[in-house]
């Protein structure tokens, strides 16, 4: 058994000692990896040894225990901390039960006690470890049984452009596809409205959903092979005698029925089953397709039921994709930050959908999906953006409604405009506020736009013209009424000469500073101190 690894820190390296001394190191299995009287040596060998232990003394010249401790974690290593405390630190040391510290133990150590802690810690330690160990093991184990349950092997047949070496599939992936017929068919469970969507419920439901549909088809399939579909949707593919499409198509009906019925108490949900069209083994990608295809066209044939034998490869409509126009319109909305303008044309586009003739139903997600495309193209392709572009691709897939459809894209890309919209100009103001902070600190001394503009690396016109949008006052009206407002204050507190005070605002000609002072306040300066004296 591997031996659980100890480091002691004290500055007091005697005391260190003494602490190594009374350990029983091989009754709980301890390997010592030293002991150390400088906190910030301490420090550096916790990040070389990774120790699963460690005790050390609370105050400490340089880096005290919680410091270490805060440290340690920072570095994302989290060994067991014991402290060791004076009977003054006593409340310091509880404190640090806070902090992830697992015990603390006074001054002079007890060797019963310290025994006592290390065994209690020991015995946490084996504990955890033998958590991580269960938690690989549970992966390891989810990741096999997702390889043999096929998920693997639909994600090779989807992609598939070309023949398939069946001897060589079937050993890699553990399946026993054949020759005969495959055909895919897709179970998709919709909410009525997705808010309410509990992924741990999905996981529990597509699971029995699964066992279900395998245990009803087994006896009629050489092969039956699965993969989760966006945490709401499990497509089958199914591999059987080329004479048993009827007998597999009355299954499909029973596993439909006997779905719906173990779903009734789940009020929530509403399911669909979207069944591809048959092929040969070879066709696998194109039946893939079709049950996909379909699965989507429950948008407007409706759900709980069964969708199949609808067409699925007709002509797109050229009223989906955004033309030149329509994208220069996007383009200005986002530039704007207008939602209004960005619900006007999503709002256009719904009603050339909605006045088509005989439009596939998919393509009222084509056209969301390329209106959403065209929406992040006009932004940087950071991981964010991205991120933000696949969360709204699994919501949109989630609707089941026209109606949801547009509301679910509308609001997501307005909330997004607003969210940006207002980093924009948290952004903007920053220069701005540094620029006030400048004027507050250096009020006294000569400053000029350019001046300011050059210690913010920006264009002066572009500055000024910002400061102006941001505050209200061009920069040299709003530096002039901060040194109104001081001189003001020296006026009624102070009994300065009016120079000085001039020269404490950052004017240099007394009768031009009276000047300035009567054009902001309305009365010379030696009047407004009269008038407060």
């Amino acid at each position: 058994m591997k031996k659980i690894t100890l480091l002691i820190v004290d500055d007091e390296y005697r005391i260190g000692q003494l602490v190594a001394r009374l350990v029983h190191w091989e009754e709980l299995n301890l390997e010592r990896l030293g002991v150390h009287d400088n906190s910030e040596q301490a420090y550096g060998a916790i990040l070389l040894h990774h120790p699963d232990i460690v005790i050390s003394d609370i105050k400490m010249p340089v880096m005290d225990g919680l410091k270490l401790v805060q440290k340690v974690q920072e570095s994302n290593l989290h060994p067991h901390f014991i402290f060791i405390s004076g009977f003054r630190e006593f409340e310091y040391a509880h404190t640090a039960l806070k902090y992830g510290v697992e015990d603390y133990l006074l001054k002079p150590v007890k060797e019963e006690e310290l025994n006592a802690v290390l065994a209690k810690v020991t015995q946490t330690h084996a504990q955890s470890i033998r958590k991580v160990q269960e938690e690989k093991r549970l992966k390891e184990a989810a990741h096999l049984g997702q390889l043999l349950s096929g998920a693997d092997a639909v994600s090779v047949l989807e992609r598939s452009g070309q023949a398939i070496d069946w001897d060589n599939f079937n050993r890699n992936y553990h399946t026993n596809i054949r020759a005969g017929k495959l055909l895919a068919v897709m179970l998709w469970l919709d909410y009525d409205t997705p808010e309410e969507k509990e992924d741990i419920q999905d996981r529990l439901v597509i699971n029995n959903v699964i066992s279900m549909t395998e245990n009803r088809l087994r006896p009629s399939v050489h092969e039956q092979l699965y993969a989760i579909v966006q945490k709401c949707g499990v497509l089958f593919v199914l591999n059987y005698e080329a004479g048993g499409s009827e007998k597999i198509l009355r299954e499909l009906h029973t596993v439909f029925s006997d779905v719906k019925q173990y779903l009734a108490p789940f009020s929530a949900y509403r399911v669909t089953m979207a069944i591809g069209e048959e092929g040969t083994p070879e066709q696998a990608a194109r039946t893939i397709a079709c049950a996909r295809h379909r699965t989507r066209q429950r948008i407007l044939l409706g759900v709980d039921r069964i969708i199949s034998g609808t067409q699925w490869t007709g002509p797109e409509n050229p009223c989906v994709t955004l033309n030149t126009a329509e994208k220069y319109q996007l383009q200005n909305a986002v530039e704007a930050f207008s939602g209004e303008a960005l619900t006007a044309l999503l709002k256009a586009k719904y009603a050339q959908l909605q006045q088509a003739d005989h439009p596939d139903p998919v393509d009222w997600y084509r056209m969301a999906d390329d209106f959403a495309a065209e929406f992040f193209g006009f932004f940087p392709q950071t991981q964010q953006i991205l991120q933000k572009a696949r969360q709204l691709q699994d919501r949109l897939s989630q609707c089941w409604t026209a109606g949801m459809l547009f509301d679910t894209l509308q609001e997501e890309l307005c909330d997004m405009l607003r969210k940006l919209q207002a980093g924009q100009e948290q952004k903007s103001a920053r220069p701005i506020r540094e620029a006030e902070k400048y004027v507050a600190e250096h009020y006294a001394e000569k400053i000029t736009l350019e001046e300011i503009a050059d210690r913010l690396q920006m264009n002066p016109s572009y500055f000024s013209a910002l400061f102006k949008k941001q505050t209200g006052k061009n920069f040299q009206n709003y530096l002039q009424d901060y040194r109104i407002e001081k001189a003001k204050e020296l006026l009624r507190t102070t009994n300065e000469t009016m120079m000085s005070i001039a020269e404490r605002v950052g004017y240099t000609d007394t009768r031009y500073f009276s000047q300035c002072f009567a054009k902001v306040v309305g009365i010379k300066p030696s009047l407004y101190r009269k008038m407060y004296s």
